[in-house]
């Protein structure tokens, strides 16, 4: 159990008195759910695997994608990791639920606090500890464009965008976790073009389709089930993620590994607008 303001803002701030507040201090969202909040129109829910359905903040009139909803929408894009906490009642504190991903919103129509009808905004929440490859059968589309060959840049591209939060069916959600992660590894690995990002030593052996083999790790959260973004996965070699995990220097190594992973995505960005811009001058007008 966890006393609100001295065991979260306190070490970790942020405001006490939103349901959706960036920490000042660290690389996260704190979010809180509760019966109290059905009084301002807040009606969260849970499914059978775990996914909430997280109303987003305003007590009154229309709610809009600002201050704690946009923080909620971009955690990924700004590499904060969502974790949600469940109110006990007034005096009892606070239960730590789990860390989030945010896979998906919806607009939808509610009351507010003076009954008047207004949008909404539903955010479907997918705990990082849920294995979204065994709950969803991969659609044959799917695997077929995973084998198509892509350059860098295309990756890159695709990557990006399934890292962006859409609007979307909550019947999707899982489906929307799975190919966003696909699609980030998928990219991660051809940056790594077969050497360690951590370490910068070759593969140590090649799978039997011919891949240098190398393995996805979430620099922002060790347990590897966080922000599914280029900017915070890196490929890394066997021996370097179990020394990340387990190792008595892996946090300095994981450390060392997101200070790289950031240089080398602002040398590709870079180097890929630098593309765009002679590609553009060249044509004639």
């Amino acid at each position: 159990m966890y006393q609100r303001q001295r065991d979260i803002h306190l070490p970790y701030g942020g405001s006490y008195q939103p349901g959706i507040t960036r920490s000042t201090k660290s690389s996260a969202v704190f979010i809180f759910t509760g019966k109290s909040g059905e009084q301002y129109g807040y009606h969260d829910k849970k499914d059978d695997l775990g996914v909430y359905s997280y109303t987003g903040e305003g007590q009154t009139g229309d709610m809009t994608l600002s201050k704690g909803n946009l923080a909620i929408l971009n955690h990924a894009r700004e590499g904060r990791a969502l974790h949600l906490f469940e109110s006990l009642g007034h005096g009892k504190g606070h239960r730590y639920l789990d860390e989030f991903c945010c896979a998906s919103y919806e607009w939808g129509e509610g009351l507010d606090k003076h009954g008047n009808k207004r949008r909404t905004i539903v955010f479907r929440l997918v705990p990082v500890s849920v294995n979204v490859q065994d709950e969803v059968k991969p659609d044959a589309d799917n695997e077929e464009d995973e084998a198509v060959d892509m350059s860098l840049s295309a990756a890159r591209k695709t990557a990006l965008e399934a890292s962006d939060t859409p609007e979307g069916d909550q019947n999707l959600v899982l489906k929307t976790v799975y190919a966003r992660s696909k699609k980030v590894k998928r990219y991660v690995l051809l940056r790594a073009d077969g050497t360690c990002e951590s370490c910068g030593k070759p593969a140590p052996f090649y799978k039997v389709d011919g891949a240098p083999y190398l393995e996805p790790h979430h620099v922002n959260r060790l347990s590897d089930g966080g922000l599914d973004h280029p900017n915070f996965v890196g490929g890394v070699c066997p021996t370097c993620h179990r020394e990340i995990h387990y190792g008595r220097d892996g946090s300095k190594k994981n450390e060392e590994l997101r200070v790289a992973i950031m240089t080398k995505e602002n040398a590709l960005a870079k180097a890929l607008q630098e593309a765009k811009r002679s590609k553009k001058s060249a044509v004639p007008t």
